[in-house]
């Protein structure tokens, strides 16, 4: 279901609320929306940026770049996610199996957890 006054277009999506990505998509984007939750096995070319929400990150992703939250945190409690890119958040929570290839942001705390959230 895509709501009213969200954009989709070759560059980016952006939605005005939330957004769920589901499983085994690979897309080629930024995505903008309130908040954004990303399901298992994805890949992603393009960044994920939330408008004062949270982003969580399920198992098996790949974001080939930039993970933003403006006001919000950010969540990948599972291991196989391989972030190629920036985490710029409130809080983040971080299993010790995910894999971050830039920098973290986080000025409320970084907290790096063995288990499931």
């Amino acid at each position: 279901m895509i709501p009213s006054n969200s954009v989709l277009d070759m560059e980016t999506f952006a939605v005005p609320k939330s957004m769920a990505i589901g499983t085994d998509c690979r897309l080629h984007g930024n995505i903008r929306a309130g908040s954004v939750t990303v399901d298992t096995g994805n890949t992603l070319f393009g960044s994920l940026r939330a408008e004062g929400g949270d982003i969580t990150v399920a198992p098996n992703n790949e974001i080939h770049g930039n993970i933003h939250s403006a006001g919000g945190d950010v969540v990948i409690c599972e291991g196989g996610v391989h972030v190629l890119g920036n985490v710029q958040c409130s809080n983040l929570t971080l299993n010790e199996e995910a894999r971050l290839d830039g920098t973290i942001k986080a000025p409320m705390g970084v907290r790096i957890v063995r288990e499931r959230c």
